[in-house]
């Protein structure tokens, strides 16, 4: 089966993505934010968090908020199989969520 990808997006999800613009965040607070993250769900939600949330704060007239639970399958690799690594998996899903 092959699956148009243009056809999987809406015009919803292209709304959404106008709404948040990336501004320059500050390492040393992004990597406190991570580290607690992490006791809180791995590091892959402790990433994720850490640069969204940041990024939620400083693009507030949206009204979007993201659901950072969704990003604890991350820990331990992928459901604890030890296969891809949570931060880097993190970081690319909000880099993806911005580009």
């Amino acid at each position: 089966m092959i699956i148009n990808q243009s056809s999987l997006s809406s015009e919803n999800d292209n709304q959404a993505d106008s709404q948040w613009s990336y501004v320059k965040l500050d390492p040393d607070i992004t990597a406190g934010i991570a580290y607690q993250g992490h006791n809180e769900g791995g590091c892959m939600y402790g990433v994720f968090k850490s640069i969204v949330s940041q990024l939620e704060k400083k693009n507030s007239e949206s009204n979007i908020t993201f659901p950072y639970h969704m990003m604890k399958y991350g820990s331990g690799g992928v459901g604890n199989y030890g296969s891809v690594c949570g931060a880097l998996n993190g970081a690319a899903a909000a880099i993806g969520t911005f580009s």
